[in-house]
């Protein structure tokens, strides 16, 4: 129906999913409306996800009445379960079993731009191709193994698309000067810091403005791989002076 309100596809645990109608089985009974009060052992967050996923499978209706489907699968065994799911899922995950998508043959990408036509993006995509990927292989479903969860960035984005590396950033400069040298020149806004080190001398650094702190880890990373090779090669080179020596020293 053109008028029916777009229901967001399951994003919740699918072992949320199951523990919650594993209790609903050992109730005995099936009340007259399912709400939040029936998931009290879980967080608020959880609780709602769980009745969008009831709504989304059509067990319950928007005011939460439960539907044929849902008092069938409280009291279903664990394979007749199987097979209800399977069902519903067919009906309401239309958009995955609909040509020209081939969910036997497809790739993480296609499943991605799918689940996405349907309104969801970032964190939300990732969990509900978790939560069918995850009910699929529990039914029998087949599924393309080359279909995956996509991986999400830290701001929540779905990385399920090539995206393009930025630029690395510009790097540090590090200077050993003698004494009183002027600090080095650099573009405006760097931050200028010095290590004092005992015997009058000092490290000076400077840093660009706009380094984030995962530049932060990785110029620590390389100033530490730096300083191994610099003591290796001070190491080195007092070797090669004693052996020198020994050989110019009379016998």
């Amino acid at each position: 129906m053109s008028g029916e309100r777009q229901v967001a596809p399951v994003y919740a645990s699918y072992k949320s999913f199951n523990t919650f109608f594993n209790a609903r089985r050992e109730d005995g009974h099936v009340t007259t409306v399912v709400d939040r009060s029936l998931m009290s052992n879980f967080s608020g967050s959880t609780a709602n996800e769980l009745l969008a996923a009831l709504k989304f499978l059509k067990m319950i209706n928007d005011e939460g009445a439960p539907q044929p489907l849902y008092e069938q699968y409280v009291f279903a065994d664990d394979e007749a379960r199987k097979r209800l799911l399977a069902e519903a899922m067919k009906v309401s995950y239309h958009f995955v079993f609909t040509p020209p998508f081939n969910l036997e043959r497809g790739t993480s990408a296609q499943m991605a731009e799918v689940f996405r036509s349907q309104g969801i993006s970032g964190s939300t995509l990732a969990r509900a191709i978790s939560f069918f990927l995850s009910a699929a292989k529990d039914v029998g479903i087949k599924v393309s193994s080359n279909i995956k969860v996509p991986a999400v960035a830290k701001n929540g984005t779905s990385k399920s698309k090539k995206e393009t590396p930025p630029p690395p950033p510009p790097p540090a400069s590090v200077v050993t000067p003698d004494r009183h040298d002027e600090p080095p020149p650099s573009s405006a806004g760097a931050q200028h810091f010095e290590i004092p080190i005992p015997i009058n001398r000092k490290v000076r650094i400077t840093i660009p403005a706009d380094w984030s702190a995962s530049d932060w880890d990785l110029f620590q990373t390389m100033l530490s791989a730096y300083i191994t090779g610099w003591k290796q090669l001070a190491v080195k080179a007092k070797v090669e002076a004693a052996d020198q020596t020994d050989e110019e020293s009379p016998t």
